[in-house]
């Protein structure tokens, strides 16, 4: 995965969970288990940050993903991702 120079540089010190505590809709987030470029425990605490917020979330971890959701796991995302859709467009 390639990102630009001054990507790194604009997030280094970024405190993201102070970012998210402001929003107040409903979120999904999905997560493989075996990301080495992200901690599942970032996932984990953006749930509570969000849920703290009394938004409606909702966490999927997919076990024996990594980061890209290869294969399988891009199926199982897009089936949350549609079950997702489907409660927060009825």
């Amino acid at each position: 995965m390639r990102v630009c120079r001054a990507y790194p540089a604009s997030v280094m010190n970024m405190d993201i969970f102070a970012e998210i505590k402001g929003y107040h809709g409903p979120v999904m987030i999905s997560h493989g288990t075996k990301d080495s470029i992200v901690p599942v425990s970032y996932a984990e605490k953006a749930y509570e940050v969000y849920q703290g917020n009394g938004n409606h979330t909702v966490l999927h971890l997919l076990e024996g993903s990594d980061h890209g959701y290869r294969g399988k796991y891009f199926e199982e995302a897009c089936g949350y991702l549609g079950d997702f859709f489907k409660y927060v467009l009825k």
